[in-house]
């Protein structure tokens, strides 16, 4: 599993639970100030786990998703992404795809760059992320392009994280 930081982050080695914890709340926070709005339920799960209190930027927005879900407004734009649960469910799509061709470069046998959609096509047979190569190619190009943005990559952090899970949507380990 391949796991994404921020830059902005401290490093993570040599860290205690205190500096772990608020490194996690601020790549949360960075990614739901960038309309990532499942980080919040990531964020709410972290303070539970951790047996924290929540920091005010989350309860202000736990008050602000409420209103928003009273008055029926949580879906931005139209489309099969309006919704931020299908907006991550797709962000998880891509993701898994990308790990695909991922673990087909870094083989220790190497496949010829004409082959190599093909071959992460081929591992991801026999799950829902199968698809053809060029969509792979697609999905592994548009990761790619999010993670070297430090505005968007959040949204790819939040995917290993195990709360994801308790959404009922697939992570990047089924």
């Amino acid at each position: 599993m391949t796991s994404v930081k921020s830059t902005d982050d401290p490093p993570l080695i040599d860290t205690g639970p205190e500096q772990l914890h608020q490194s996690l709340m601020n790549t949360c926070e960075q990614a739901y100030k960038k309309d990532v709005l499942p980080a919040l339920y990531v964020a709410l799960n972290i303070c539970k786990d951790d047996d924290r209190p929540l920091p005010p930027w989350v309860l202000d927005a736990v008050i602000e998703f409420m209103e928003l879900a009273f008055n029926k407004k949580l879906s931005k734009g139209t489309g099969c992404t309006a919704h931020p649960i299908e907006r991550l469910r797709n962000d998880i799509r891509h993701y898994v795809r990308w790990e695909a061709v991922i673990r087909v470069k870094s083989a220790p046998i190497k496949v010829p760059s004409l082959e190599v959609y093909d071959k992460a096509a081929n591992l991801l047979t026999e799950t829902p992320y199968c698809i053809g190569p060029d969509a792979i190619k697609d999905s592994y190009y548009l990761v790619e392009k999010a993670l070297a943005d430090p505005a968007q990559a959040g949204r790819f952090f939040l995917i290993t994280h195990p709360a994801v899970k308790k959404l009922g949507l697939p992570t990047n380990q089924d």
